[in-house]
């Protein structure tokens, strides 16, 4: 779909889930094929809302190119808050930017 702009759908944890595990995958989904080159930790943000800390992990791309998953490299801290962005740097692979920042929080048990 050239010319389309790419827009974040579904996330997991959906927005506000406060009984998420530690170890759970991050997962988003997008409508169009995402550009590998723009799956990165500069354009999917995860933030600890405590201390502002990004939590390390791998990110992976599906098959498709429309899912990324991020797996955290040790368990998110309990008790705590996690803001997430995918941002308007991320582009599909005809090149059309995330029309908006897509943002979510939720709350590790």
């Amino acid at each position: 779909m050239t010319g389309v702009q790419t827009c974040a759908l579904p996330i997991f944890p959906v927005n506000s889930a406060t009984t998420v595990v530690g170890t759970d995958p991050i997962v988003w989904t997008f409508s169009e094929a995402i550009n590998p080159a723009t799956v990165n930790a500069n354009n999917f943000v995860i933030v600890d809302s405590v201390d502002g800390t990004t939590p390390t992990g791998s990110y992976v791309l599906s098959a498709n190119n429309t899912i990324i998953t991020f797996t955290p490299a040790v368990a998110l801290t309990t008790a705590t808050k996690y803001f997430l962005t995918a941002n308007t740097n991320i582009t599909d692979v005809n090149g059309n930017h995330l029309a908006v920042n897509s943002s979510t929080s939720f709350t590790v048990a």
